[in-house]
Parts: C-alpha cells; structure tokens; sequence
C-alpha cells in the first residue's frame, strides 16, 4: 500500500473510531463536518484513500464505505 498524507491518516483514523462506536460507516458530509472541510474535499481525501488501497467503496449509497 501508498504511503498516507497526514491527512488521509488522520481521515482513516477517525472513520475507523467511528464505524467502531457506530456500527456504520459515516457519510462524507459527516466527515466534512468533523474536519472543517466542505463534503467535495472530504471526498477527494476518501477517493485517495480507496485508490491507495485503506478503504473500499460499495455501491453508491451514503455509507457504503468499508
């Protein structure tokens, strides 16, 4: 796997905490909000992180995360 930008760990970081204490994945406008960041740049930092090989994308609902 890539290497990871402070962000991308950070991002990981907090999904992971939070599908653990949620039982779900967040939505990226969830992620958005946490970080300060609009839902376009949140989703940018989890298109990197899928492509690197961190996360995997389901279908296209809001959560579908892994």
């Amino acid at each position: 796997m890539l290497e990871l930008t402070q962000r991308q760990r950070d991002m990981l970081q907090w999904i992971t905490a939070y599908i653990q204490s949620n039982w779900r994945p967040p939505t990226v406008v969830e992620i958005g909000d946490h970080f300060g960041v609009k839902g376009a740049s949140a989703y940018n930092v989890l298109r990197a992180l899928i492509k690197k090989g961190y996360l995997e994308k389901g279908d296209h609902s809001a959560r579908s995360i892994r």
